[in-house]
């Protein structure tokens, strides 16, 4: 059967059928949030961070029990005894109730130790990388003389200069965990500063701050929001060792830290004590370590579909 051209009907351009997107045009955040939805262990890991802060802000409302209240005829008495969820410390003070408490110093300290190194980081580290030559060689030869020094000589010492507190801790973990974020911007930095945008904005007039606040930094956010992510963690375990060795928040102000070193004392006769601020402690790490590989991800260009 021979095939000829009159077999064929020429159809034409469709006009209006070639201008059809073939999807819907978004924004850099709303397609890398496309991305995560997809991402269910980063979806699962995030329900339970939020439902974590509810009950760190809102449990202990609604739990008849203070975090404060001793009854000594309840001491060391096991989870579901006398109404107590997860069992009483040493002191019969209920351990469900402090267990929240704490979670609202591990999460403030977390949260605020890290945003504190993000601005720290972002500033140092994007000011370097733009700067370059002679200036970002003594930046970054000082970033790695505080790196040789331990992080717990540091946090000894501002314990020492400021007193046990709170603020101690968050400027402590702050002050020791900027270095990695700055090298992360400056790296970013470094890549971003010859590139034409950047090049045009500097033909335009525009004076380095605004070139970094307004063209570096926002081009190097995606990596930074995953650092970010992974410094939250990181600050709360820092808390948590540093409560545990005596060097945290100190009384009555309890973190899950504290607990955890306050239940090691009972170990063998009351687990309970140790296992429950210690399991918060694990899920609470686990859960931002998934978001932010989740993130990293989501915010990838190379990775969109």
């Amino acid at each position: 059967m021979e095939i000829s051209r009159e077999d064929f009907v020429v159809i034409g351009k469709n006009i209006e059928q070639s201008q059809v997107l073939v999807r819907p045009s978004m924004t850099y955040f709303q397609d890398a949030w496309r991305r995560l939805k997809y991402n269910k262990a980063a979806l699962l890991a995030l329900v339970f961070l939020v439902l974590l802060t509810v009950m760190a802000v809102f449990g202990p409302m609604m739990y008849s029990y203070s975090y404060s209240d001793q009854d000594l005829s309840m001491v060391d008495k096991a989870p579901g005894i006398g109404g107590h969820i997860f069992g009483t410390d040493s002191l019969g003070r209920d351990l469900f109730v402090r267990i929240w408490v704490g979670a609202r110093i591990s999460l403030f300290i977390g949260i605020a130790g890290a945003v504190i190194e993000f601005f720290i980081g972002i500033v140092y580290g994007g000011i370097a990388g733009y700067l370059g030559g002679y200036a970002d060689e003594v930046m970054m030869r000082i970033v790695d003389i505080l790196f040789t020094i331990p992080n717990l000589v540091i946090v000894i010492l501002l314990i020492m200069v400021m007193g046990p507190g709170l603020h101690t801790i968050i400027i402590a973990i702050a002050l020791t965990n900027w270095l990695g974020m700055a090298r992360l911007v400056r790296g970013q930095t470094l890549q971003l500063r010859e590139q034409e945008f950047v090049l045009a904005a500097r033909t335009l007039g525009a004076d380095g701050k605004r070139i970094i606040m307004k063209h570096l930094i926002p081009n190097t956010i995606g990596p930074i929001i995953v650092r970010l992510t992974f410094a939250i963690p990181g600050a709360i375990f820092t808390e948590a060792f540093l409560s545990f060795i005596g060097l945290g928040v100190p009384a009555p102000l309890a973190s899950w830290g504290s607990l955890a070193a306050a239940g090691q004392r009972t170990l063998t006769t009351s687990p309970w004590q140790t296992f429950f601020p210690a399991l918060f402690i694990s899920l609470a790490m686990l859960s931002f370590n998934i978001i932010g590989d989740g993130l990293r991800d989501a915010l990838d260009p190379r990775l969109r579909k």
